[in-house]
């Protein structure tokens, strides 16, 4: 039996072509590679090509995304079945590969499949991280007001825990659900998350050096105060008004926002005090445990 070539069975383009002296088993090695010959249906070789004849076609890349312009006559596969070619990675705000993926990315309305949810345990502070991380990639805002809607408990548990950078994540994930077009899921977010978030809130603003993210801390708390008034009181206004001061920021968005808040603080109903200290003792039993 003659001397395979090493470079046609490893699956490498032989450099010596016809040439070389070794054995090239036409159904061996380079065969993996597509013959471009064949699939525009003039290959001269035959059964001695060196390269792979197979009426099986790669996903074409950009059919996926509904922009091949080559028809009928492009030679990689048009799948008429889109539910198969849908990315789940990208589902999830994971997928690396960008327009290299051979999967379709598309975004998918809330409740037209159970496949827009996100349903990854959170039981541990690493995993609350890398939850916040994940969806803060994702550009969807339903899908990530119904991710967080769906893990609210869980992640509760864990924001006393979540460094600066992931509060920065939740308050910007927050904000971008308030934009979602379901205020009636948002508002029912948001008692679940009040009072930890805000009395958590004040590590984060220490450490805010833009005036963007101090924005979106304070629209994220007057949307919290609105919700629930009895948690106004705890709403760190002078922290805030520090940070503005400290920055050097003038911005009228921003004093308007910081006038709301100081409003829900001074007319918060007269149960506000009661529900507050039972919330705040079932907090301090839960960081005890």
């Amino acid at each position: 039996m003659p001397v395979p070539c090493h470079y046609h069975e490893a699956g490498e383009r032989c450099p010596h072509g016809l040439s070389c002296k070794f054995y090239h088993n036409p159904r061996r090695g380079a065969a993996l590679i597509r013959c471009q010959f064949y699939d525009r249906g003039h290959c001269t070789r035959g059964q001695a090509c060196q390269f792979l004849h197979s009426d099986k076609k790669s996903p074409c890349h950009f059919f996926a995304r509904g922009k091949c312009n080559n028809g009928s006559s492009c030679r990689f596969a048009h799948d008429a079945d889109p539910s198969k070619r849908v990315c789940h990675f990208y589902q999830k705000g994971e997928c690396n590969k960008g327009e290299g993926c051979p999967y379709l990315h598309q975004i998918r309305e809330v409740g037209e499949s159970n496949q827009n949810s996100y349903d990854e345990v959170i039981d541990s502070p690493k995993k609350a991280a890398i939850f916040l991380e994940r969806l803060s990639r994702h550009k969807g805002d339903k899908f990530c007001l119904s991710a967080l809607f769906d893990q609210k408990e869980p992640l509760r548990n864990f924001i006393c825990l979540l460094g600066v950078c992931e509060m920065g994540m939740l308050f910007d994930l927050l904000a971008r659900c308030g934009n979602a077009d379901d205020e009636e899921k948002y508002e029912a977010l948001l008692p679940v998350l009040n009072y930890l978030l805000i009395v958590h809130s004040h590590k984060y603003i220490r450490v805010i050096s833009r005036e963007t993210d101090l924005i979106t801390c304070a629209k994220v708390l007057v949307d919290f105060a609105r919700v629930n008034q009895a948690m106004a009181q705890y709403v760190p206004l002078k922290e805030l008004r520090g940070r503005m001061k400290t920055l050097g920021i003038e911005n009228e968005i921003l004093e308007g926002l910081l006038m709301r808040l100081n409003t829900y603080k001074t007319k918060r109903p007269k149960s506000a005090v009661a529900s507050a200290a039972i919330l705040r003792k079932m907090d301090e039993n839960f960081i005890m445990k």
